[in-house]
């Protein structure tokens, strides 16, 4: 059910409850996370550093899987101006990956996407069911009920075949001039968040 819906119904707590609606998947997640001793919040906050980098760390962790049962390999080329950091026999250097749609990538982008090897059908259902989770989980690690906010981001992609949308060469769509994104915001608002946290 849309934002928009949810301002239809006038009881309040009606309001309330369908805003902290969380899917069978979310609860699931939820589960395993409090075993795992992790924290859920049951209102939007931002979690801790320790807790942020945890879920950057599963979610690139699981992409990697993801994209490597795909067969294919990423290049990264242009120069970054991160530090580089000499630890023992190792030199790491700080990489801020771009937004790929960002006309100024600060010297770095993706340079190729290509086939290099056999792609595994069981190997890329198993990284994208654990995607799920891990996004899932990070939704359930900032106190986010997932329902109405997948349901306001579907059906916004749907509303991205209006007049003027385009493919980019790769086949992915571009949405038309003028269109306005999900109401993330007023979503996370009704869940309770405080406007410093937005």
């Amino acid at each position: 059910m849309s934002a928009d819906k949810v301002q239809l119904i006038k009881n309040s707590a009606a309001q309330a409850e369908l805003a902290f609606a969380r899917s069978p998947h979310q609860q699931r997640v939820e589960a395993f996370m409090r075993g795992a001793k992790q924290e859920v919040p049951l209102r939007p906050t931002v979690p801790s550093d320790a807790v942020l980098i945890l879920r950057a760390k599963l979610i690139f962790e699981e992409a990697l899987e993801t994209i490597n049962a795909l067969g294919v390999q990423i290049l990264v080329a242009g120069t970054n101006s991160g530090p580089v950091i000499h630890k023992g026999g190792e030199f790491q250097t700080a990489i801020n990956f771009p937004d790929p749609g960002a006309e100024n990538c600060g010297g770095v982008a993706f340079h190729s996407f290509d086939v290099v090897a056999a792609c595994s059908m069981v190997g890329v259902a198993d990284g994208v069911g654990d995607i799920k989770v891990v996004s899932t989980g990070t939704l359930s690690a900032f106190g986010i009920a997932d329902q109405i906010l997948q349901e306001e981001v579907d059906y916004n992609n749907l509303l991205k075949f209006a007049e003027g949308h385009s493919f980019r060469e790769d086949g992915k769509l571009i949405k038309p001039p003028g269109h306005v994104g999900p109401k993330v915001a007023e979503i996370l608002r009704a869940q309770g968040a405080l406007e410093e946290d937005l």
